[in-house]
């Protein structure tokens, strides 16, 4: 919340170069002799606006110059590449329900748990995720001035979900001129191409200014078939039937799963009598099952394509010399185009039994009898099922700002509204193929063409609607107190009111289960939140300065919390500072969790019972190959809020003094824990549950199988959700060093590194393990980002790089813990050489060079990927589409005009 007059603190602190780009926090301020008193500035972190630019928690600032020599077209791009997403975060992904989203993840403890600001106040989190974790997609990139990260919790400031930390992304505000920019990129491999264009204006007078913006851009979709590592390969023994050495394939192909529990192609011979998406091989599944594969990535997207326009508005009017209005206005649409291969789904047989047939071509059809299980892909009502979303987001915020003597206050009221509306085609009625059925089709025959009429009965769509709506209102106080040695005290307190409502509705035919190849049902619910705050700054001495807050959170659905914070501060001379802090957080569940209906799924799992009753030890079934097993996923009305506990101590050393050129270097080691944790059950869990003999443990969790047999029958439906469960626990270092020197005549070199080391990363593998440690068993161990820049007068060059070293490509079960039911996880292991299976490290460049014209232009060329790097890939050929771009390398060209 700002206080004093912001638009002039905030414009002295970027012309002081706090603002400094990804660096550690600047050097040590000191106000030289003579200088004029410094402005202050609110900085993210703390609601008391002060002159101090370094406090007790550290801040990284990414500056508009640092923005656009990235090489990058969007906010999600450029902070899910940064080192303190150490885990990666969601991209868009095509087909899904969220392929118009994208996400931060700090401290890789998940996308709910990290706060993301506007203009210093809460953005509302998106209804097509959890309603808790914001869509980046909805901030116009154009129009940001400068992208604050906090990391440290701060839910005593700011409430819940500030457990891993805070973005606080500030827009463009006082802006004077004119300037229209554009930008493509050209790609060397097919998709993924991206043009942008952006008009950003603004004036002022004697009493106020406004500031306004237009961003349109687009981003072209991946085809599967377009990346290797995406597209079907049988890639270890070519040649061979073994369906563990091939990617690409389902089995929900043209397969029979009879009442003997024996999977079978519905050909026997050649697959490829079903269409060119399905290769000749009959792939052996082990246990004696067989299948004919599908390859789906032959017809499906590895991203989304987006097409995004947002327009901004900020204005400010002085109606007196000591109040202020400002108000701000944001509006976007994202519209996404997402492909999933042609439906498929398993159902049971309902026809007349159908025997053996003799093809033509001397192949036979298997024979298939009412109550078998059909494993079928729906090419015939369509070859893919294509995603069509629009996004809305309008963000409104108004308010005032004044001063009464020493007193400063503010009174603000912000609406926000976020509307999805989705059309999914090419999915299958599950009535119009039970009829189909009645009606004579037969799902084995090569020619469908005959059932046309049939098939066109039981084609449908899949249309869903999200939507949530968040009113708030806020006011805020700021003065000071008695004077102590090192300056006087200041205050802050506060309070806020705010409504929340989501509704998420799919189609009626969709809720009743009955429409094949979707997932979702439909849920609602809304909330109240009353909370009030305060803050204070206590400066002991000219050295030493204390910080205090705490925040009390009500609300209707679940319960209060109150949250503190302590930070201290320790700066004996102007080289060094030693600072820390210790604060309490929350999450409250989201409303999705409290309220969802249940939502169909296919999730992949060892069923670990059937396993063992086919007569297998438990350390075969813990490496078995997963199958699918529909799952429903519900929600929990009796969920309780997250707790945390986190401190943080560190250093900032300033060297400038003895040496030539400026260098600085923070070190800051952090320890998060969470107790209470809200987990989702998984299928897996669902099965080693039902090993064990403790499914009756967790309420709202099953497995049903065929013909309400135990564990030898196939299951046909597994229920799961969320719960609160244990705790979980985090600890690491953040190194964040900044250079910079003059070359003489050859201009000015600066570079910023940032490297974040996991030290212990304490999670479960399931529910049912004991905690352990998973640094470097399934998430980096470390991560770092630098951006190396050259400035020689008009012209300057930016070498951004991320690097990711190598891991553990995946992990299993211990065989020595399964039997003790600790289940701890270990590295796998290459089953020929015994040796742990570990990724390599991974490295990416993008180039810019920049050219500042004599008429106010600036032209941009630039190379992203400039070693056209993949993916880290295992030797199953998979990898992390949250960790890993997987564009190409791309040529990009940009020009901005002023006037």
């Amino acid at each position: 919340m700002a206080s004093f007059n912001v638009r002039n603190a905030v414009r002295f602190a970027l012309g002081a170069g706090m603002a400094a780009a990804m660096t550690a926090p600047a050097a040590v301020a000191q106000e030289e002799e003579g200088a004029r008193e410094l402005d202050r500035v609110q900085v993210t972190g703390s609601r008391i606006s002060r002159t101090q630019l370094e406090g007790a928690t550290p801040v990284v600032t990414i500056d508009r110059e640092d923005l656009d020599g990235r090489g990058y077209q969007n906010v999600a791009d450029v902070l899910r590449n940064t080192s303190f997403n150490t885990a990666g975060s969601f991209r868009e992904d095509s087909g899904t329900t969220w392929q118009g989203q994208a996400t931060l993840n700090l401290r890789g403890i998940g996308s709910n748990r990290t706060l993301v600001l506007l203009n210093g106040r809460r953005m509302p989190g998106s209804p097509v995720m959890d309603g808790q974790t914001q869509n980046l997609n909805a901030i116009p990139f154009a129009a940001v001035e400068r992208i604050e990260v906090l990391s440290d919790g701060a839910s005593a400031i700011y409430g819940s979900d500030a457990i891993g930390g805070v973005v606080n992304v500030i827009l463009r505000s006082d802006y004077e001129g004119v300037e229209i920019s554009a930008r493509t990129t050209f790609n060397e491999r097919d998709g993924g191409e991206e043009n942008s264009m952006s008009v950003i204006g603004g004036a002022s007078g004697p009493r106020g200014n406004i500031t306004f913006g237009l961003e349109w851009d687009e981003t072209d979709i991946i085809f599967s078939r377009d990346r290797h590592f995406f597209a079907a390969e049988d890639f270890n023994e070519p040649g061979g039937n073994d369906w563990a050495e091939v990617t690409g394939l389902s089995e929900a192909a043209r397969n029979i799963l009879g009442a003997d529990g024996v999977m079978r192609p519905m050909v026997d011979g050649d697959c490829s009598v079903y269409g060119d998406n399905y290769p000749d091989t009959i792939w052996d599944l082990g246990g004696g099952d067989t299948a004919c594969g599908y390859n789906h990535t032959a017809s499906s997207a590895g991203s989304a394509a987006l097409d995004r326009t947002s327009v901004f508005l900020d204005a400010n009017y002085e109606i007196n010399p000591d109040i202020d209005f400002y108000a701000r206005a944001n509006h976007m649409r994202v519209e996404s185009f997402g492909r999933y291969a042609a439906a498929a789904g398993a159902f049971a047989w309902n026809g007349p039994a159908l025997a053996e047939e003799q093809l033509e071509d001397g192949q036979t059809l298997t024979e298939l009898n009412p109550g078998d299980q059909v494993w079928y892909r729906f090419d015939n009502t369509g070859p893919s099922r294509d995603s069509y979303q629009n996004d809305y987001q309008t963000d409104l915020q108004f308010g005032f700002e004044g001063r009464a003597g020493a007193l400063d206050w503010e009174v603000g009221y912000q609406y926000n509204m976020y509307d999805m509306h989705e059309w999914g085609t090419g999915y299958v009625n599950t009535l119009g193929l039970d009829a189909a059925g009645d009606a004579g089709w037969d799902p084995r025959q090569p020619d469908q063409e005959q059932f046309s009429e049939l098939v066109d009965d039981m084609t449908d769509n899949a249309n869903r609607r999200s939507q949530a709506t968040f009113q708030r209102v806020d006011f805020g106080l700021q003065f000071d107190g008695p004077d102590l040695t090192g300056g006087p005290m200041a205050f802050f307190v506060g309070g806020e009111y705010f409504e929340q409502d989501y509704t998420d509705v799919t189609a009626a035919q969709a809720e009743a289960d009955n429409i094949l190849g979707t997932a979702g049902g439909s849920s609602g619910g809304s909330r109240d939140v009353s909370a009030v705050y305060g803050e204070t700054v206590l400066p002991l001495t000219d050295t030493v300065e204390l910080d205090f807050a705490l925040r009390y959170d009500d609300y209707s659905d679940f319960g209060d919390n109150v949250s503190g914070k302590i930070g201290a501060r320790w700066q004996p001379n102007r080289n060094f500072i030693l600072r820390g802090s210790a604060s309490q957080g929350f999450r409250a569940p989201s409303l999705d969790n409290l309220f969802q209906a249940p939502s169909q799924g296919f999730a992949f799992a060892q069923d670990i019972p059937r396993c063992i009753a086919d007569g297998n030890d438990i350390a075969t079934c813990a490496e078995a190959p997963t199958t699918q097993t529909e799952t429903f996923t519900a929600s929990n009305e009796d969920l309780e809020a997250e707790e945390s506990t986190q401190f943080m101590i560190g250093t900032v050393f300033d060297f400038s003094d003895f040496m030539e050129g400026d260098l600085s270097l923070s070190i800051d080691y952090y320890n998060i824990e969470i107790d209470n944790q809200i987990t989702s059950v998984s299928t897996q869990d669902a099965f080693w549950l039902e090993y064990l003999g403790q499914m009756d443990t967790i309420d709202g969790v099953s497995i049903e199988r065929a013909g309400g047999g135990g564990p030898g029958n196939t299951p046909t439906r597994a229920e799961v959700g969320p719960i609160n469960y244990e705790d979980f626990d985090t600890s690491g270092l953040d190194f964040n060093v900044r250079y910079g020197t003059e070359l003489g005549n050859f201009g000015r070199l600066t570079a910023n590194v940032n490297l974040n080391y996991v030290l212990e990363y304490n999670s479960r593998y399931l529910i049912q393990s004991e905690k352990q440690d998973f640094t470097d068993v399934t998430q980096p161990e470390w991560r770092a980002d630098s951006q190396l820049n050259w400035r020689y007068g008009d012209h300057g060059v930016t070498l951004s790089t991320m690097y990711i070293p190598g891991r553990c490509v995946s992990s299993v079960l211990d065989e020595s813990t399964i039997e003790t039911e600790e289940f701890f996880a270990t590295c796998a292991t290459d089953g020929e050489t015994g040796e742990d299976r570990e990724l390599g490290g991974w490295v990416h460049h993008n180039l810019t060079y920049d050219w500042h014209t004599p008429w106010d232009g600036r032209v941009t060329v630039g190379v992203n990927n400039l070693t056209d790097k993949d993916p880290a890939l295992n030797r199953n050929k998979e990898f992390s589409n949250d960790l890993y771009p997987f564009v190409g390398r791309q040529y990009v060209l940009g020009y901005t005009q002023n006037f």
